[in-house]
């Protein structure tokens, strides 16, 4: 109801730590690796996004049918991207001093190429036992009912 609460909260009262522990900390010290995947050239248009979009859906259906999942991470894209960009999304004056600070570190891990080219980033895991909601067709039904 209040920016100001919200800007208190989120300044002052830790209020995105859980945020980031839950989604960011936890799960990437418990994954054995993150893996980029990159496009072979610069990505220009379109067509290079349409094919980096059909790379991504093979590299998630294979670690599928080998029993894996695979669980993206594109936060630090997307901020190295702001940065890249020089995108102010934020009235948070160091907001685009840390997408900075993230697309350097990313630089420097992948080097300044493979950081450009860079569609995806993604950890490889054993799925865990839930009780899931809504039920996914395995690998063989949901190529039989799409006649593949």
């Amino acid at each position: 109801m209040s920016w100001e609460r919200v800007n208190l909260l989120n300044r002052f009262l830790v209020g995105t730590w859980i945020q980031r522990i839950k989604l960011e900390l936890l799960p990437g010290r418990a994954c054995a690796a993150r893996r980029p995947t990159s496009t072979r050239g610069p990505v220009t248009g379109l067509v290079d996004y349409v094919a980096a979009g059909r790379a991504t859906q093979c590299l998630w259906l294979t670690e599928i049918q080998l029993g894996l999942r695979l669980q993206p991470k594109v936060t630090p894209l997307k901020f190295a991207g702001n940065a890249r960009d020089e995108w102010t999304f934020s009235a948070v004056p160091d907001t685009c001093d840390r997408d900075r600070a993230v697309r350097a570190d990313l630089v420097a891990i992948l080097c300044p190429d493979v950081a450009a080219r860079t569609m995806l980033m993604a950890s490889p895991s054993v799925p865990l036992e839930t009780e899931a909601r809504s039920v996914r067709l395995d690998f063989a039904e949901l190529s039989q009912e799409r006649g593949t």
